[in-house]
């Protein structure tokens, strides 16, 4: 499936990889012969082996429905697969003690711009908390 596919069928390239990584999954078979039960067995996969977030995998459905019921025209049903529970990962945060050994080790202009910038996000934090409490 070339560019010109892609632009014939209007879809984008995370929709075509995510039908070709089915068609991969099903050992190569072709969406007009392949069971739809697989459709269950792959969406579950990537939410219980492959570890894909929710959009993710809904990003899969929605390619796998407009590939069998739009362009193939095979009606799907209820697939009955498990939802994918994986969030967005919160990123880790310095504890107070962490910054302070890290400006220990700047010096000069460097460290002036790093406690300003850590300052900034005091000030943030400090204000969202007081928001939130009043």
């Amino acid at each position: 499936m070339g560019q010109n596919s892609m632009q014939i069928w209007g879809v984008s390239g995370s929709i075509l990889g995510a039908i070709l990584q089915f068609i991969y999954f099903t050992d190569k078979q072709h969406p007009l012969t392949v069971d739809i039960s697989a459709i269950k067995s792959y969406l579950t996969y990537l939410a219980t082996k492959g570890h894909v977030s929710a959009n993710t995998q809904k990003v899969a459905l929605n390619a796998l429905v407009y590939l069998f019921e739009k362009y193939l025209r095979r009606e799907l049903g209820q697939l009955g697969f498990t939802l994918a529970t994986k969030q967005r990962t919160i990123p880790t945060v310095l504890t107070a003690s962490e910054v302070a050994a890290v400006l220990e080790q700047l010096e000069g202009r460097n460290k002036l711009i790093i406690q300003l910038l850590y300052g900034r996000w005091i000030g943030r934090i400090n204000r969202l908390s007081c928001s939130v409490e009043s």
